[in-house]
């Protein structure tokens, strides 16, 4: 039985154009300004960015939905938007909806992290 489940999204592998969607509820919970992107990996190449959103301090943004490729990673990316030289944080997304709290990080060399919201 566990043998069959990896073969579960083969016929979908093995069809051209299989596409997963993706949905992302964000909620900043910062007192500054962030950018959200959702960004598919692309084999040897740059990613391409999906779509994008400025979100201001307390407020929500959904982004979404976006469809990619099967075989791609779909990541979100989050930005300081007045915070120059701190790396954006980044977390892969799984197909469907989820939701996101952005969070001031503890680590001097991040400013925004990204935890799920349980359901």
């Amino acid at each position: 039985m566990r043998s069959l489940h990896r073969f579960a999204s083969l016929p979908c592998l093995l069809l051209a154009g299989c596409h997963a969607s993706y949905t992302v509820e964000l909620h900043n919970l910062t007192d500054k300004p962030v950018e959200a992107r959702l960004l598919q990996d692309l084999l040897n190449q740059d990613p391409l960015q999906l779509q994008r959103a400025s979100i201001p301090p307390g407020a929500s943004s959904t982004l979404g939905p976006v469809h990619a490729q099967y075989t791609d990673d779909v990541n979100l990316e989050i930005s300081q938007t007045l915070e120059l030289g701190l790396p954006p944080n980044r977390t892969r997304l799984y197909p469907g909806s989820s939701t996101y709290e952005l969070v001031a990080s503890e680590r001097a060399w991040s400013g925004v992290e990204i935890r799920k919201r349980p359901r």
